[in-house]
């Protein structure tokens, strides 16, 4: 338990000097990212938001899905409520019996 106190302080202790680590790793590797682009003539434009590249002809991004047609031809399954109590009985026993050996 102790370890575990220690263990928490030690990263309470430790956070901020950590983020801001973490933020200025990923803020150098943009530099590094981006200046490559740039001397490499690699910069993509930005892409315009109006433009439409969906495969459904410019509509819903993403398209909405077809509906799946209700079929009236399922007989209803309704199970008495005995059954399923027994049978939850059953299960909770041999729970009961399982953890018991």
């Amino acid at each position: 338990m102790e370890d575990l106190k220690t263990k928490k302080a030690w990263f309470e202790a430790n956070q901020a000097r950590v983020t801001t680590e973490n933020i200025t790793k990923a803020e150098a590797d943009i530099r590094r990212l981006t200046s490559n682009a740039k001397s490499e003539g690699k910069v993509d434009p930005p892409k315009s938001t109006t433009e439409s590249t969906s495969l459904n002809g410019g509509g819903e991004i993403p398209a909405e899905p077809t509906h799946t047609p209700q079929t009236l031809d399922l007989p209803k399954t309704v199970l008495p409520s005995s059954i399923i109590d027994e049978k939850l009985e059953a299960v909770q026993e041999q729970e009961t019996v399982q953890a018991d050996d």
